[in-house]
């Protein structure tokens, strides 16, 4: 299954972050194995409010995709 598959399927599911100070945010990484190939998707969790605000889905797992994804959460956090 396709990637897209999946993002259609939760898209409901995630809504867009509001804009407000957040205490908290967590950063979790998980490997899923889809048609014989690993994806490493990331994700940004609000602590107090358990809202999902980001995810992230990307082919290879190294500290520059950590990085990437962390500014990018960030600067969705600014705005």
């Amino acid at each position: 299954m396709n990637i897209r598959i999946y993002h259609r399927r939760i898209k409901r599911i995630l809504k867009p972050p509001e804009n407000r100070k957040r205490r908290l945010i967590v950063i979790d990484e998980t490997k899923l194995k889809l048609e014989n190939k690993y994806i490493s998707i990331w994700s940004a969790i609000d602590v107090d409010t358990k809202d999902c605000l980001a995810v992230w889905a990307t082919e290879e797992r190294a500290s520059f995709h950590a990085y990437a994804f962390l500014k990018e959460v960030l600067k969705l956090m600014r705005e």
